[in-house]
C-alpha cells in the first residue's frame, strides 16, 4: 500500500460518528465498543478471504500498475 487512508478512512468515518467530539464519555465507551465488534468482525473475513477490501477502480488500477513496475526492478 502507499499510503495510510485506510487509517484516515477509519478515523474520519468514527469522528462522524461521534459527532465530531461532541460525546459524553459513556456515550464514546459506547461507539468504541460496537466498532471494535465490527472491525474484529471485518478482520476475520478478511482472513478468511471473503471478503476484500472496499478500493475505488481508479486506484485498485494504479496499485496493478505500481507492483506490475515493482516487480520488474
Amino acid at each position: 500500500m502507499r499510503t495510510n487512508n485506510d487509517c484516515e478512512g477509519w478515523n474520519y468515518r468514527l469522528n462522524a460518528k461521534a459527532d465530531h467530539g461532541r460525546l459524553s464519555l459513556y456515550q464514546l465507551v459506547q461507539l468504541l465498543a460496537t466498532e471494535a465488534s465490527v472491525v474484529s468482525s471485518q478482520v476475520r473475513l478478511l482472513s478468511e478471504g471473503t471478503t476484500t477490501r472496499l478500493q475505488r477502480s481508479s486506484y485498485t488500477k494504479l496499485h496493478t500498475r505500481l507492483n506490475k513496475y515493482m516487480k520488474r526492478l
